[in-house]
């Protein structure tokens, strides 16, 4: 069996301010233009999807696409650990016109054959379609020792910083200086101290790089805290402005791995130094993690390719 995969990006999501602000006004006005014109939107879906004659539809998780492929009678499949409705209708509560676009973006996703819900997936009581499935994430292997001999420090420890795909202004003036711990961030941002290392000079995968450092610090995210915890790296979090995922993600990091959680005033005013000491030295005893989603969810998406 050939399967081509053909991707296809709808969704905006939500206007962010930064990597961990949200912008409630922008993000409600967006919502509100686009479901102003609802039905265009989804007919313009239409007629992407008539040329690409998918077979199926796997959507993660742009929920206009499923009206469009349910119009075409397009088998689809939603997989994600999060769903816009909820997302949205958390950050529009002063908005009453918000109401009836959380109520279409549901229906849109109810026409999904499945929604595959990745462990550990925020809670979707509003949906009642959902399939649980185990964590999908990569495994790295360490290069602590290569790590060691760049910096010329047998000692040395390293925190990964990742904050997300978001361009976001950071400087790390502020960051605490800790004794044999070097920072590896970005190589965007500021690595003018002797501390601190750019990413792309370690010539690692990202997934390897995560499992040869001691700790990462990151913001509020399926990928970082899931991969990070997976490869036994432990992790300092930024909070995230209440978001949805955050109490599902947290528990199942204290279950399975090891959390220190910070403010985001604590985080730019680099008040993070003793919440990093604590993870450095992790003799890690958690217990391996089931994480064959992908697996899993392959053979709930193959019938629909034979």
């Amino acid at each position: 069996m050939t399967v081509t995969s053909l991707d296809h990006k709808l969704d905006v999501g939500l206007i962010m301010v930064s990597a961990m602000e949200i912008n409630r006004e922008a993000s409600f006005e967006y919502y509100k233009n686009f479901h102003n014109n609802y039905e265009q939107n989804v007919n313009d879906e239409v007629e992407c999807l008539q040329q690409l004659k998918p077979d199926l539809l796997l959507a993660n998780v742009p929920y206009v696409s499923l009206s469009a492929a349910a119009k075409l009678n397009i088998p689809s499949i939603a997989m994600c650990s999060l769903n816009w409705a909820d997302i949205f209708k958390r950050y529009s509560t002063e908005y009453p016109e918000a109401a009836p676009i959380v109520e279409q973006i549901k229906r849109a996703y109810a026409q999904a054959e499945t929604f595959l819900t990745v462990t550990p997936a925020m809670t979707m009581p509003s949906l009642s379609n959902t399939q649980a499935i185990p964590p999908i994430l990569q495994h790295g292997k360490a290069y602590t020792d290569k790590l060691r001999k760049q910096v010329d420090n047998d000692q040395a420890k390293f925190v990964l910083v990742g904050l997300g795909g978001i361009p976001t202004e950071l400087s790390a003036i502020e960051w605490p200086r800790i004794p044999n711990v070097f920072w590896i961030i970005n190589d965007s941002l500021d690595t003018s101290r002797e501390d601190i290392i750019g990413q792309d000079t370690t010539e690692l995968s990202y997934i390897d790089l995560m499992k040869s450092c001691h700790a990462v610090l990151t913001k509020t995210g399926y990928g970082m805290l899931v991969e990070s915890t997976t490869n036994e790296t432990p992790l300092v979090c930024i909070e995230r402005d209440n978001w949805p995922e955050e109490p599902a993600l947290f528990e199942w990091v204290e279950q399975h791995g090891y959390l220190q959680t910070i403010t985001l005033d604590n985080f730019y005013a680099g008040n993070f130094a003793a919440e990093v000491v604590a993870l450095l030295n992790i003799d890690w005893q958690k217990p391996a993690i089931t994480n064959n989603g992908a697996d899993v969810a392959a053979k709930i998406i193959s019938p629909y390719l034979q």
